[in-house]
């Protein structure tokens, strides 16, 4: 795949992927319904190395109750000073691998 092809693959990902604003709606649903469940976000990152589209992926620590020493997207619960589920994701993704959410393109 060339870097031209990573446009066609995210316009593909736009159109099957809920709108965002759907994605908060079904987020407070589930919690609604789910005591228990927790808002959270990931960042489905992807960016330009050596001429090739890339994914972004993190491998979470061994040590994690919870799918320890998984391959994963960055990404987290949302805390109280988010403003919405795609800063929870810029968020904890700066937290867990540094990136700058001034350089990213939502």
């Amino acid at each position: 795949m060339n870097v031209d092809d990573i446009h066609d693959v995210v316009a593909v990902l736009l159109r099957r992927l809920e709108p965002v604003e759907r994605a908060e709606l079904l987020s407070d649903t589930i919690e609604g319904l789910h005591p228990l469940a927790r808002k959270a976000a990931v960042l489905i990152g992807f960016f330009e190395r050596d001429g090739e589209p890339t994914l972004i992926f993190i491998r979470r620590a061994s040590t994690l109750r919870s799918h320890g020493g998984e391959i994963a997207f960055p990404g987290g619960g949302v805390e109280p000073a988010d403003s919405s589920l795609v800063m929870a994701a810029l968020r904890e993704t700066e937290e867990e691998i540094g990136l700058d959410p001034s350089g990213v393109e939502v």
